[in-house]
């Protein structure tokens, strides 16, 4: 929310107290992706040592969990490679954020999160082009997902400069594709969306599709018309919601969505 309208200080305080909520409540988890949502933020400015610092955090929390079980590690471990991916994308070291965006693109491909997959794809590109090597056309393929998968505020939120270059490649890539509907073109700030209703805030804690759902369940939909207005099956809402449960440490679809809004993963509910 504060980091999408441009207030990074807010967006920081925030994120601090998302960190100071997952120790009171035992939930290392959610003290990891408080780290690695602030590490993406600074990432965005080049901010290398902050980033390293915020890392390192990581790798604490999880020497600390290593008895936890294979499915909550894997998760936060993909929040860790992606970490790390950004830190490297801050310090300039392009070869050593390739090598952990395809560590982290694995990951995702096995917990099958494909909205990640893009971002990875995207910001795989984005190093790529920085080493001297032509990866346009892999980030229009990034950017073509996006826009299929209704997931163009992604390449917004990975890196201002990655959103830059994907606003300047599609501007380019129009002439080529007269008679087919052009590639997502990112603009430097989300499109307005409709004011009074409830606005899930971009972040790592949340997949775009959870957010989505977050947003709806919000709005006291049920989970047909859910599905409906997101455009998926009864059944992978539930799974969604399921999930959501999990993640806000909620126990009912009421409970979730007071909790996103404690944690500021929600706005525009009153």
């Amino acid at each position: 929310m504060a980091r999408a309208r441009g207030n990074e200080h807010r967006a920081l305080d925030l994120l601090e107290a998302m960190y100071a909520l997952g120790v009171s409540r035992r939930q290392p988890r959610l003290c990891v992706a408080s780290l690695a949502e602030q590490v993406r933020i600074h990432a965005g400015r080049y901010r290398s040592e902050t980033c390293q610092a915020l890392v390192r955090r990581i790798d604490d929390i999880l020497a600390c969990e290593a008895g936890r079980g294979p499915l909550w590690r894997e998760s936060v471990v993909f929040l860790q490679s992606l970490s790390h991916a950004d830190a490297a994308i801050a310090a300039r070291s392009w070869q050593q954020a390739l090598n952990a965006l395809d560590v982290a693109g694995k990951q995702a491909d096995a917990m099958k999160m494909g909205c990640y997959r893009i971002e990875i794809m995207a910001l795989r590109a984005f190093a790529q082009q920085q080493t001297g090597v032509d990866a346009s056309a892999l980030l229009l393929e990034a950017m073509d997902l996006a826009q299929t998968f209704r997931l163009r505020r992604m390449l917004i939120d990975a890196h201002p400069v990655l959103a830059d270059w994907a606003r300047r490649a599609g501007d380019a890539a129009v002439p080529e594709n007269v008679g087919r509907a052009p590639a997502a073109m990112p603009g430097t700030r989300p499109q307005p969306r409709e004011t009074g209703g409830p606005r899930a805030v971009p972040c790592v804690v949340l997949t775009p599709r959870e957010r989505e759902i977050l947003e709806l369940l919000a709005r006291n939909l049920t989970n047909k018309e859910i599905a409906r207005a997101a455009m998926v099956g009864e059944g992978t809402v539930k799974w969604h919601v399921k999930n959501l449960f999990g993640k806000l440490d909620a126990s009912s679809r009421k409970h979730a969505v007071r909790r996103a809004v404690v944690l500021g993963l929600l706005e525009g509910t009153q």
